[in-house]
């Protein structure tokens, strides 16, 4: 059953100032504990939807792909079973607002299976699902697999796997365990990060575009960064790297040294627009229709309080070179870019109700802040950004300067 809540009273224009914004957006955060999709609107009323999963079906937000006005997501389900080394997969569309399966479709034996925010191509008539199988590989079965499928049907339209003639020149993608992370996805091509499957480590990997006219599969320098950000009217992409030449923070677990932003724009690259050499770098989002660049910094590793929790907060770098704090330290913040600014969801937790969360997830736009909705305190939630309405570039950005200009 669907359940609609009108939270009144959180935006007032006698207390919040005009955010300057006419077009009505809205904000999905996903529960993984409860399986429950909340859309949050801008002023401030919410309303919940059933995704249709099972006991045993577990997805996350990184793993859902939604079409531009929000009205469907797309997602993969994994079922694995660790003893047999078995699994299948499941992809399913579902129409959000009447909460039905536009495509609920069987994928066959896999050990996982991921769409991608990124899984939708431009007109969100294809998805791109990827599959991984066991290794060693099953007689007859690829390692891994790219699946174009027609995002109405669910009809497999073309598919790319290590038996590709392209491939053979690629070690990991012929003989590794492989699960493509789908990075691109336009009419005329798709890039991938070969990410190994199942065995963890840093979070940049090589990353291919596989181009649908020619065929051709080939190596694409700066796309393989898994917390990379991408702004399509300009082509530039943005993502967290290490240079072991500049001050860094010592990195909390098996990360590698995070000091820098790199950044690929019209005028090629990479070239290094941000260093900080106290904290680490560990994500980009392009922010206020991307006129900023959100920077994700997390503290430093403290030998003297080895138990402590790391705190984290988020910045932005503006194009004149300009930074400026958008969140305080924090155990937990997430951050996504919103029509003419940027949404964040803050965790916290409360010491005296033995491990109770409360989520709060704000707006920021124009040097403002206002808090679009908090959830009630308790054990049974796991919020998570899921999606925002895209808002609409700015025309004639100006390039950022590099670090030091």
């Amino acid at each position: 059953m669907r359940r609609l809540a009108l939270v009144i009273g959180l935006v007032l224009l006698a207390v919040f100032p005009a955010f300057g914004q006419a077009a009505a957006w809205s904000v999905y955060l996903y529960n993984g504990m409860t399986k429950e999709l909340l859309r949050v609107n801008e002023d401030g009323s919410t309303e919940s939807f059933n995704l249709g999963l099972a006991e045993n079906e577990y997805i996350g937000s990184f793993d859902m792909a939604f079409s531009s006005d929000g009205g469907r997501v797309a997602f993969c389900i994994p079922v694995f079973d660790g003893q047999s080394n078995q699994g299948r997969a499941t992809l399913v569309v579902r129409d959000i607002t009447a909460e039905t399966d536009i495509v609920r479709q069987d994928l066959g034996e896999a050990i996982g299976c991921r769409v991608g925010r990124e899984g939708y191509n431009d007109d969100a008539s294809r998805l791109a699902v990827s599959l991984a199988n066991p290794f060693p590989p099953d007689t007859g079965k690829p390692l891994w697999r790219i699946l174009l499928l027609d995002a109405a049907t669910g009809t497999t339209v073309d598919e790319l796997n290590p038996t590709y003639p392209a491939l053979a020149e690629y070690p990991l993608l012929t003989q590794g365990p492989v699960l493509p992370f789908v990075q691109r996805f336009t009419a005329d091509d798709l890039i991938f990060a070969e990410v190994p499957y199942g065995i963890g480590g840093g979070a940049e990997w090589q990353a291919y575009r596989w181009s649908f006219d020619s065929g051709a599969v080939e190596p694409v320098e700066g796309w393989g960064n898994i917390g990379l950000a991408w702004l399509p009217t300009t082509g530039e992409i943005a993502y967290v790297a290490a240079d072991d030449a500049l001050p860094a923070a010592q990195p909390v677990g098996p990360f590698p040294p995070f000091n820098v932003v790199r950044l690929h724009d019209a005028d090629g690259g990479p070239r290094t627009i941000y260093h900080n050499g106290d904290e680490s770098p560990a994500g980009t989002v392009f922010i206020n229709d991307g006129r900023e660049l959100a920077i994700l910094l997390m503290e430093g590793y403290d030998a003297a309080q080895p138990d402590q929790a790391t705190l984290q907060r988020w910045v932005a770098l503006n194009r004149d070179g300009s930074r400026r704090d958008l969140t305080e330290n924090s155990i937990y913040v997430q951050l996504m870019g919103a029509p003419g600014g940027y949404v964040t969801l803050t965790q916290q937790l409360n010491d005296q109700t033995m491990g109770t969360q409360q989520f709060t997830l704000g707006y920021g736009a124009e040097g403002n802040t206002r808090e679009l909705w908090t959830s009630p305190q308790g054990t049974d939630q796991s919020w998570e950004l899921a999606w925002v309405t895209p808002g609409t570039p700015a025309a004639d950005l100006p390039p950022f300067p590099s670090a030091g200009q």
